[in-house]
C-alpha cells in the first residue's frame, strides 16, 4: 500500500514470480530507492504498479539471466500508472520482455541509457514523458505498439527507436533537443500522427541496420515542420502527408 519505502541496496534483487500489486495513491506514494546497484525482476505474473517513485536502480547480476534493467518484466501482464523513474544507472530503466503492457502517466528523467526498452510482446500507452535520456527514450523491438502522447526532451541518441519487424501506431509526439527524433529500422512498420519536432539533429531516420530484415515503412500524418531533416536509405518507404519521399 501507500507510504511504503523499499530500499534495495548492495546488489540486492527483488525477484517476484507471483502476482503482485503496488497500490500507492497521489497522497500516499510508494518509494523504491537504491544505491545504484539494486534491481527488481517480475516474471510470469500479473503486475500492477500505481503511484510509485523509483530512484537509483542498477541492474541484476545473475548467472541464469541476462538482464540490464532496473525494473525488469519477463512474460508478464503489466500495468504501470503514475510512475516516476529518476537517476537510473542501468542500461534500461524499464525493461519489458515478451510482456503485455499498459503504461499511463510515466515520467523518466536522468536515465543512464535507454528509458523504456520493449522486446517483443505488446505495448499500449497514454502519456509517456522523457527528460535527459543518455540513449533512447523508447526503444521498441518486434513489439506491437499503440500509444498516445509521447514527449521527449533531450535524448542523446534516438527519441523513439522502432526495429525488428515492430508494428507501431502512435498519435501526438513532441520531440526536441535530441540527436534523432524517430528512427524506423529493419522491416518495421510505423504510422505516426501529429509530430512536433524542435531542435533535433535529425527529425527522422529510416534504414536497415541488420541485413536479415526487409525495408522499413513509415507513414506520417500532420508533421508540424516545414523543413525536415531526414536520413533515409534508398529502398525504405516514407510517406509524409500524402507525399512519397
Amino acid at each position: 500500500k501507500g507510504n511504503v519505502q523499499l530500499e534495495i541496496k548492495n546488489n540486492a534483487i527483488l525477484f517476484v514470480k507471483g502476482n503482485i500489486n503496488f497500490e500507492g495513491s497521489e497522497e500516499n506514494k510508494i518509494f523504491i530507492n537504491s544505491d545504484g546497484s539494486g534491481s527488481i525482476i517480475f516474471e510470469n505474473n500479473n503486475v500492477i504498479l500505481k503511484h510509485v517513485n523509483v530512484e537509483n536502480l542498477g541492474y541484476p547480476k545473475l548467472d541464469r539471466y541476462i538482464l540490464f534493467g532496473g525494473l525488469n518484466f519477463i512474460k508478464a501482464d503489466v500495468v504501470l500508472e503514475n510512475i516516476k523513474v529518476k537517476n537510473s544507472n542501468s542500461e534500461d530503466a524499464i525493461n519489458l520482455i515478451n510482456s503485455k503492457t499498459f503504461l499511463k502517466d510515466i515520467f523518466l528523467e536522468n536515465i543512464y541509457s535507454d528509458a523504456i526498452d520493449v522486446d517483443f510482446g505488446s505495448l499500449r500507452f497514454n502519456k509517456v514523458t522523457c527528460k535527459e535520456i543518455k540513449n533512447d527514450c523508447v526503444d521498441i523491438s518486434g513489439a506491437k505498439t499503440q500509444g498516445i502522447k509521447l514527449s521527449i526532451d533531450t535524448s542523446y541518441d534516438k527519441g523513439l527507436s522502432i526495429g525488428e519487424n515492430a508494428d507501431v501506431n502512435i498519435k501526438d509526439i513532441s520531440m526536441k533537443n535530441s540527436k534523432v527524433g524517430i528512427a524506423v529500422k529493419d522491416g518495421s512498420t510505423a504510422y505516426i500522427e501529429n509530430i512536433e519536432s524542435i531542435n533535433n539533429d535529425y527529425d527522422l531516420a529510416i534504414f536497415i541496420k541488420k541485413k536479415e530484415y526487409s525495408n522499413p515503412n513509415l507513414k506520417i500524418k500532420n508533421f508540424l515542420k516545414s523543413e525536415k531533416k531526414i536520413l533515409q536509405s534508398k529502398d525504405s518507404k516514407l510517406k509524409i502527408d500524402n507525399e512519397i519521399i
